[in-house]
């Protein structure tokens, strides 16, 4: 940035205030209580975000068993105009990543018996999806329609509605509040390490200890 102002100054010190402040956290995998593989994924978009260019961003992200393993976040090339065919942008990328997992669990002959979940919060993109026929004049749109279409019926993922306050995905695409934001990192499983393994090996030494006490 050659002509940088006062207000990215401030801008960048925040981010480096919020860097400092969160070095202890970090992204936590915890083992499966199941051998079973469970796939979730969150896909959302903010249309025309961007003020400069009025572009929106789609993102989502994808989790195994609870523990995210995949997320994005960018602006399309197309810019569109309804919030719908943005959203559906989302879940078309979304339904990539989800093939690639797919194959990837096959390759590794890994267990997975249900189809991914995905999760989105806006109802007219969940009915065009499952609807018979798109009618879309953007070629682009159109050709992931019928793509999705086809990973749909086939079986590879469900789509559910999920409420915009609880919708993960929703942390990659615009600045939110301090209570919203502390509580999407936390559904993202990524918490203080420390603190984390400071208190497992706590209840870990508690067990332990009181099964020697009962043996004594």
């Amino acid at each position: 940035m050659s002509k940088y102002t006062k207000e990215h100054f401030v801008m960048a010190k925040r981010v480096l205030r919020y860097l400092r402040g969160t070095c202890e956290y970090g992204l936590l995998w915890k083992k499966p209580d199941s051998p079973d593989l469970h796939f979730t994924a969150y896909a959302d978009a903010d249309l025309g975000s961007e003020k400069d260019d009025r572009r929106s961003i789609t993102d989502f992200v994808l989790q195994i068993n609870g523990c995210t393993y995949a997320y994005k976040s960018h602006k399309p090339r197309i810019a569109h105009d309804d919030t719908c065919s943005t959203e559906f942008i989302a879940a078309a990328e979304c339904s990539v990543m989800i093939v690639w997992t797919h194959n990837l669990c096959q390759e590794l002959k890994l267990r997975r018996r249900h189809p991914t979940v995905v999760y989105q919060d806006n109802q007219s993109t969940i009915k065009v999806i499952k609807a018979t026929k798109g009618n879309y004049k953007i070629k682009g749109v159109d050709l992931k329609y019928h793509k999705m279409r086809d990973l749909y019926e086939r079986g590879d993922f469900d789509i559910y509605y999920c409420p915009t306050t609880d919708m993960l995905a929703d942390i990659f695409t615009k600045p939110l509040g301090t209570m919203q934001f502390c509580k999407l990192r936390k559904l993202l499983n990524v918490v203080r390490i420390l603190c984390w393994m400071a208190a497992t090996t706590k209840q870990w030494f508690a067990k332990r200890t009181s099964k020697w006490e009962c043996r004594s």
